[in-house]
């Protein structure tokens, strides 16, 4: 089988509002989605195959975790093939880049933050000049 990737884990307060957050911003679907033992949910979204988010609703008591469990640094990079849609697509439910987007000569790029301030690296890789 070897190594790879499977969720990453992103602390919520809400599922509901995250999973339209997430549907709506990054055309994110749901995966899997059933109870787990003692009432845990096992929440997965992403854009199809085993790669994606693990949605966690937060403990009582670690609500300052939210939105802060990387640090301040990014949460991690979605590909995507046109940033400028992807960017579209966000303002379009009130998510605007949170400094200005970059370029260089192999990729377009833009920093943005769910719902929670978790800040996600938008990057689109461009096709090499000949």
């Amino acid at each position: 089988m070897g190594t790879h990737w499977g969720r990453t884990v992103v602390l919520v307060r809400d599922y509901d509002e995250a999973i339209a957050f997430y549907r709506d911003g990054f055309g994110f679907e749901v995966l899997f989605d059933e109870p787990g033992e003692g009432g845990f949910r096992l929440l997965h979204l992403g854009t199809g195959g085993e790669t994606g988010l693990w949605l966690m609703r937060v403990l009582p008591g670690d609500e300052h975790l939210v939105g802060a469990q990387t640090g301040g640094h990014p949460l991690g990079v979605l590909y995507v093939d046109d940033r400028d849609a992807a960017l579209s697509r966000l303002a379009s439910i009130g998510t605007l880049p949170a400094q200005p987007p970059g370029a260089d000569a192999d990729s377009r790029w833009a920093h943005v933050k769910d719902l929670y301030g978790n800040e996600i690296v938008l990057v689109e890789m461009l096709e090499p000049s000949a």
